[in-house]
């Protein structure tokens, strides 16, 4: 079984800090954790330094746990190999297009889910989801479907402007696919499926 977990932006933000989601995105792996971090929705030249930000997050979260981060590569064949070898697939956000675009490039990663855990913030939330709302857009994308919700993310965060009312986003999202779930995550919260 897969598990999947939304979360709704800066998960350092929760009251805690981040430490339970830290320990229920790696619960149930041996030590030390394999972690897979996915940057593909940020700029290139910024990914050794976020890996080196996420590794002092989980050091400063997990206590009793070590991890081992890895950071994806975009080379498809790469991928699937680090995703099969993998404990944890851990989605950064950022921009979602270019995630989406390197996410399906080719598919066959997916086939390598069962067992693990996968989990996304912000973007990397809206890859996992059925629909989002992206704040800065004022369209409803397609994420890959995995968990069955429609999202939106930083939900009515003072350090987002969005492209329409925080209402507006919250009826747009009601008015599509009645049979799914609206999914609306402030910052530091997140949901496990």
């Amino acid at each position: 079984m897969t598990k999947f977990i939304l979360a709704g932006g800066y998960v350092s933000y929760a009251a805690d800090g981040g430490r339970q989601f830290c320990r229920d995105l790696t619960g149930g792996f041996k030590s030390p954790v394999k972690i897979l971090v996915v940057f593909f929705a940020r700029s290139r030249d910024s990914w050794k330094a976020d890996l080196e930000q996420e590794k002092k997050f989980f050091a400063d979260n997990l206590h009793d746990r070590a991890c081992r981060l890895i950071m994806a590569s975009p080379e498809p064949m790469e991928f699937h190999q680090q995703v099969q070898n993998a404990d944890v697939i851990w989605i950064k956000g950022g921009d979602t297009p270019p995630l989406m675009e390197t996410l399906t490039q080719d598919l066959d990663w997916t086939k390598h889910l069962h067992g693990k855990t996968v989990g996304g913030t912000s973007a990397g939330a809206y890859a996992l989801a059925t629909i989002y709302h992206e704040l800065d857009r004022p369209v409803l994308g397609q994420g890959l479907g995995f968990v069955p919700v429609k999202i939106a993310a930083h939900w009515q965060s003072p350090e987002y402007k969005p492209s329409a009312t925080w209402d507006n986003i919250r009826q747009e999202l009601e008015a599509t696919d009645p049979e799914l779930p609206v999914l609306l995550l402030k910052e530091g919260e997140y949901r496990v499926y």
